[in-house]
């Protein structure tokens, strides 16, 4: 405070005449002393203070963030197989590959001799009835040139379609009218798999 007074020329004068004047003047400058002192004193402290107060709305102000709602992106549903997944154990086995293809012939309505190895189908069929499964235990044995070797001589079906549909009779019997499990299937154009049918209506 006595800093703030002596800053002030008026106050610093009123100091100084109170000390060489006699004792009753000298109440009387130290009531303007007081009358003035307080009150500039007053005043630089609401200066000095109203600079913080606009700090503070200044940080006020950076501090509100705009809320920004995001939409959640709704969890995709587990498909389900009708078959449960066989050990990579069960396809090294030829064996089991022979008994995996006549159990195909036989889920599509196609009867196959018993007393031959059974025909091994195009990637096409496997594709379009979803039997991923045994489409990759043929192609991690070799391919369908090996397992028919090794199956004593099984008949391939053409990968052609339009080969296929002219020159093998479990092609030309799945294609029948009354044959459930031929439905979607054309001589003209070649199966699809699900997979790409889902993603074509998608788009569609």
């Amino acid at each position: 405070m006595a800093r703030n007074m002596l800053s002030q020329p008026r106050i610093f004068l009123l100091m100084l005449c109170s000390a060489l004047l006699p004792k009753p003047s000298r109440s009387f400058i130290q009531h303007k002393i007081e009358q003035y002192g307080p009150a500039r004193t007053r005043t630089t402290s609401i200066q000095n203070q109203q600079p913080s107060n606009m700090n503070n709305s200044a940080e006020n102000e950076t501090d509100t963030v705009p809320v920004i709602s995001l939409d959640r992106k709704l969890k995709q549903k587990r498909r389900t197989f009708s078959k449960p997944r066989r050990p990579s154990s069960f396809w090294a086995e030829i064996g089991n590959i022979e008994e995996e293809l006549r159990l195909f012939w036989k889920s599509v309505y196609v009867p196959i001799d018993s007393g031959v190895p059974p025909p091994i189908p195009n990637e096409a069929l496997l594709n379009h009835f979803e039997r991923h499964d045994l489409r990759y235990a043929i192609a991690n044995i070799g391919g369908r040139d090996v397992v028919a070797e090794r199956l004593g001589g099984a008949r391939l079906i053409p990968g052609k379609w339009c080969e296929a549909c002219a020159t093998s009779k479990e092609v030309q019997c799945l294609l029948k009218p009354d044959n459930p499990a031929g439905a979607g299937l054309n001589q003209k154009v070649p199966p699809l798999a699900p997979h790409l049918k889902r993603s074509l209506m998608k788009v569609a």
